[in-house]
């Protein structure tokens, strides 16, 4: 034992054993590729795709479990005939993409380097050595990407009208307003969302004890709580004003007030289960289908002009960088960048160095948000909302002067001589 201070310490005391080492062969490959996967999103993604690679094969077989044994194995013991066999994975996707884009076997070229991550992982989590240069210079060059836009408002109230329930409304709203990504629904509860109240003109607050009118201007919303991607963003008034409807339906299902922890968004309201990503990706889908807005870009195109889901964050991220605020800094774009759920802002070091509180956010986010609102009833009362706090920065400027002229400071004046 050392002692450090006075205090015994057993920092060197032996905790390794030689006799509790396994041999890599005996450990199980899948639990291994799952240890190196934090994402339960990359986790299923990488297992789908490795799934889709491990059935190509014809000579292994069994479930998923054996197949994924027979190819470490193979992996192993045969590393050049495994280079070759991936080479062969490759040119067949790549024939697959050559194919007419009417053909059901048709892959698109872009989608090719996905394919091969789960492969990648589960070949570097169980440490065989792979030269990708030579397998990758197989796939297409991607052509197929099509630039693509945002919704437009009257596009997001066309889409509103075949929504189907209460939720669907709350979800095309916050989504519209604060330009998060569908992913960050997975694990959206009730206590990630909180009011923003106004202090006074310009300052705002979580606490409510602090607001004089207790007036709700907006909202924070934490997205992707408890991953190394969490942050924090903000949801229009209304959309916050949607969400009480919602409680008051999810309520009513349930039978009780819901919880912080509990899900917002319900798949089944008898078990309280929660929406995943598929989930709500199809379910908002559909709704898009039903409001026949999405146009292709060509007949013989699989693209969209605006993508189901993606089109509300692309809206959000034009509103936003188009502002033009009185006191536009650099400071503000890094607000903006975060706000998009982007940890770097302007630059590598604003992760770093530049710190702030959501709430020194929420005067950019008031200036955009009638822009970012749907309803003509909202954005019609926050922009009245902006007109009055101009009026009263006016005023309470006008008052200050005159207090200032009323009583001018006494000024010291010097000596002509000492």
């Amino acid at each position: 034992m050392l002692s450090v201070g006075g205090i015994l310490s057993n920092q060197n005391k032996p905790v390794l054993s030689l006799a509790n080492l396994e041999s890599k062969t005996s450990e199980d490959p899948l639990q291994v590729f799952y240890s190196g996967i934090k994402s339960v999103e990359t986790k299923t993604a990488y297992k789908k795709t490795f799934s889709e690679f491990l059935n190509s094969i014809k000579d292994f077989e069994g479930t998923f479990e054996e197949k994924a044994k027979q190819f470490i194995d193979f992996a192993r013991k045969e590393p050049e005939k495994l280079k070759q066999l991936l080479k062969n994975y490759a040119i067949h996707l790549k024939q697959r993409s050559e194919k007419p884009i009417s053909s059901s076997e048709y892959l698109s070229p872009s989608t090719i380097p996905n394919k091969f991550k789960g492969i990648k992982k589960f070949l570097k989590m169980n440490e065989i050595p792979m030269e990708w240069t030579n397998i990758e210079a197989i796939f297409p060059e991607i052509t197929n990407l099509h630039p693509t836009r945002g919704y437009t408002t009257e596009e997001i109230k066309q889409i509103l009208d075949y929504s189907s329930d209460v939720s669907s409304d709350f979800i095309i709203l916050a989504e519209s307003s604060s330009g998060m990504r569908v992913g960050g629904w997975e694990s959206q509860t009730w206590g990630n969302i909180n009011p923003i109240y106004e202090i006074t003109i310009g300052q705002y607050t979580h606490d409510k004890s602090k607001s004089k009118n207790g007036r709700i201007v907006c909202a924070s919303m934490i997205v992707y709580n408890e991953t190394s991607s969490k942050y924090l963003g903000l949801i229009s008034i209304e959309a916050w004003d949607k969400l009480q409807a919602v409680r008051k339906y999810w309520t009513e299902r349930m039978g009780q007030e819901p919880k912080p922890e509990d899900p917002i968004i319900l798949t089944r309201f008898r078990d309280g289960r929660p929406f995943s990503k598929r989930g709500l990706q199809t379910k908002m889908y559909h709704i898009v289908k039903r409001s026949n807005i999405q146009e292709s870009l060509k007949k013989d195109k699989r693209a969209y002009e605006v993508p189901a889901t993606h089109g509300l964050r692309k809206r959000w991220n034009k509103i936003m960088s188009e502002q033009k605020i009185n006191e536009d800094s650099h400071a503000n774009l890094i607000r903006k960048e975060r706000l998009f759920g982007h940890k770097i802002g302007v630059t590598k070091s604003d992760d770093a160095y530049f710190f702030s509180e959501i709430e020194e956010s929420v005067p950019q986010y008031l200036r955009a948000m009638p822009d970012l609102m749907i309803s003509e009833e909202y954005r019609a009362k926050r922009e009245l909302d902006l007109i009055q706090t101009e009026n009263e920065k006016l005023q309470q400027t006008l008052q200050e002067k005159n207090i200032a002229l009323e009583n001018p400071i006494p000024r010291k004046i010097a000596p002509l001589w000492k």
